[in-house]
């Protein structure tokens, strides 16, 4: 037997021995790369048991074939789909909210254990009992669980191959890759499950209502949605996979695309027109009827009494609606609409004098005044950086400064007076030494008003974008720190996730919501001039921040950079800073003074190339540094303490640089 199911194996015949020995009898083979076919009169309510010599004449057939478990009538899986379209993970926590948690278990599953929660997982029940087939909550819009039982699929497990070339594993409940498991040794589901699962619920869509909706109520006209557009596009690629029923697949997304029109998405009839050629594309070649019978068996899917049944229940409704589902507006205003608007939500388009000429004339700062800016109010503000560099603890700086006042890195911090909630998602511990070095037992009533949530989100942030701003809305935060963002959503490399979270952010902060965030770079190559190109993952993290400081250094380094890459409106900086570790204090070392490096010019004054070289600490200043440079000089003399002399473009002996000098003191000699 291998240390885990991590190891590769051959297939089938290598496997059922390793099965059998662990108590498991109903080990079925399948083709490789496959997840339907078993062999028949073995699966269903009827089916029956396979015996040692039926096992060892499918090693023989099926030597390098995959392999599933039809449960004993004693075990169910737990089938959790968090991926894609799929709402498992939002409804695997809802039911451990309302049922009580689940003991830790084993799962069977594809994906990395460290990256979803998907998987089987298998608990041990009474004998005999019958069991629903699927968790949904209609109040909520979710589902994506299914219960496998005796009469009801099978567990694809190890050494079987998915479709998408992945190896299925078994996982222990930390997500590492563990032995196969042996049937006595699950733990039991709790009795409140049992009670769920067995009857139905309220709460939860597994009644069959005897009533009929009128299913081409549902079709609705026009062009497809963004929401609608989301599911075709999880239908089409889930029918292009090998190895599974594309009947199952296509009635499970007919039926969610009927659910989006039952509640008003426009396109509907278009996109279940594109999904039928699909359908019918793949399937006409297997049916005997041809084209025409794939034609009637998806109609059927659409117009037959399944879809009507299922459609009369409370709505579930589709993962992507959720996206858009916006909490209601947290405040106490009369005139504010008691019901979204079923196009526009809670923020209906405004007159354009007002969205132009309504806002503020100076841009409130979070942190800095004037010109110079760090966080701007309605904009997310990150901290990058690399390990080890005072993310955390120039956060924790921030904080303070925003709970009981003061400035940071000599700028400004305008106080809060509501709530800050700080997502303290990477190495919690850590965060808590960190933050105990900036507050002492004198900060006790400001406290009061943080609210800190350790470890990652119950649900990955970019598969449920309106998530973040519930959990802002829950503590009534005025301003919400993440720490740290490759914690929030995964993987942040990929552009769809990157902009989900992206709608996440935008969301959270369109609702008077304030964020900083605290992020990677990615390794840099040599010689790069950093930018926001440093940040590490999808473009659209650095692109939806209004402002980006970059911490630069190596892990522990008492003297690093700061660089303002990204600005809202001055450039900060560049700045030296003292990272003092073991007190919890970042403060400025050393910050290039253009005046005084006007002083120390020689006789020629100083040039915008010299000014970067300076700031930016390179002997060859891009333009974009010179133009930087140039911006902060002619600053300086619009402020009366330099004096500009322009340059010419003659020939190359005649040419010259604009140069700045420091301004004589006016000494009144013009009035004596």
């Amino acid at each position: 037997m291998p240390q885990t199911t991590n190891d590769a194996a051959d297939g089938y015949a290598h496997a059922a021995p390793l099965y059998w020995n662990a108590g498991w009898r109903g080990i079925l083979p399948l083709h490789r790369g496959y997840k339907k076919t078993p062999p028949t009169g073995y699966t269903g309510k009827t089916g029956t048991t396979p015996s040692y010599p039926d096992i060892c004449a499918w090693a023989d057939l099926y030597p390098h074939g995959n392999l599933c478990l039809r449960l004993p009538d004693n075990i169910i899986g737990i089938d959790v789909d968090a991926y894609g379209a799929k709402t498992g993970a939002d409804t695997f926590l809802e039911a451990q909210q309302r049922w009580g948690i689940l003991p830790p278990t084993v799962r069977s599953t594809s994906r990395s254990g460290t990256e979803s929660i998907s998987g089987i997982r298998l608990y041990r029940t009474p004998p005999g009992l019958s069991f629903i087939e699927n968790i949904e909550f209609s109040d909520r819009g979710i589902g994506d669980i299914e219960i496998i039982q005796h009469k009801h699929r099978y567990v694809l497990a190890w050494p079987s191959i998915h479709p998408e070339n992945r190896m299925y594993q078994w996982l222990d409940p930390d997500g590492n890759p563990t032995t196969i498991p042996h049937p006595e040794q699950l733990p039991q589901l709790p009795q409140t499950w049992l009670q769920h699962l067995t009857q139905p619920d309220d709460s939860a869509n597994v009644s069959i209502d005897s009533q009929k909706f009128h299913t081409p109520n549902a079709l609705t006209a026009g062009d497809p949605s963004a929401l609608v557009a989301a599911r075709l596009r999880q239908a089409i690629k889930e029918l292009n996979l090998p190895g599974q029923s594309r009947h199952i697949t296509a009635r499970g997304h007919v039926l969610a695309l009927l659910r989006l029109g039952k509640t008003g998405e426009h396109g509907v009839k278009q996109a279940l027109i594109l999904l039928g050629e699909t359908f019918i594309a793949f399937v006409a070649k297997d049916r005997a009827g041809g084209t025409d019978e794939a034609r009637r068996e998806y109609r059927a899917m659409i117009l037959g009494p399944g879809a009507a049944t299922a459609l009369a229940q409370p709505s579930p409704t589709d993962w992507t609606r959720q996206l858009t589902t916006e909490p209601p507006p947290q405040n106490n205003d009369e005139t504010a609409p008691a019901d979204p608007h079923p196009i526009w939500g809670y923020h209906p388009p405004i007159d354009g004098n007002q969205f132009i000429f309504g806002q503020p004339d100076t841009i409130p700062a979070l942190w800095g005044e004037k010109d110079e800016v760090l966080w701007i109010s309605g904009e997310a503000f990150m901290i990058a950086g690399g390990m080890g560099l005072g993310k955390t603890t120039l956060a924790g700086q921030l904080l303070k400064a925003q709970l009981c006042g003061g400035t940071v890195l000599g700028l400004p911090v305008t106080p809060i007076n509501g709530n800050i909630l700080y997502l303290a998602m990477d190495r919690p511990r850590q965060i808590a030494r960190s933050l105990r070095r900036q507050f002492d037992t004198t900060h006790q009533e400001q406290l009061r008003r943080l609210f800190i949530r350790p470890g990652p989100p119950p649900i990955d942030l970019a598969a449920d974008p309106a998530r973040l701003c519930r959990m802002a809305d829950e503590v009534d935060a005025t301003a919400v720190y993440i720490d740290s963002l490759k914690d929030a959503a995964v993987p942040l490399s990929k552009d769809e996730i990157g902009a989900a979270y992206n709608r996440a952010r935008q969301f959270t902060l369109n609702h008077d919501h304030e964020i900083c965030e605290l992020h990677h770079n990615r390794k840099p190559a040599k010689d790069t001039i950093n930018g926001v190109h440093e940040i590490y993952g999808s473009v659209w993290l650095a692109a939806g921040c209004g402002s980006i400081v970059n911490l630069i250094g190596e892990p522990g380094d008492p003297i690093i950079e700061f660089r303002h890459i990204k600005q809202p409106l001055d450039e900060v900086g560049p700045y030296r800073l003292l990272n003092d570790i073991e007190n919890g204090i970042i403060e400025i070392e050393h910050e290039i003074d253009l005046l005084t490096l006007t002083d120390t010019a020689a006789a020629d004054g100083l040039t915008a190339t010299g000014a970067a070289a300076a700031l930016f600490g390179c002997e060859k200043p891009s333009r974009a540094q010179e133009a930087k440079a140039r911006r902060r000089l002619d600053r300086l003399t619009a402020s009366g303490h330099l004096t500009r002399i322009d340059g010419n473009h003659g020939g190359a002996t005649d040419r010259t640089k604009t140069a700045w000098f420091r301004r004589a003191p006016d000494t009144g000699w013009a009035n004596a």
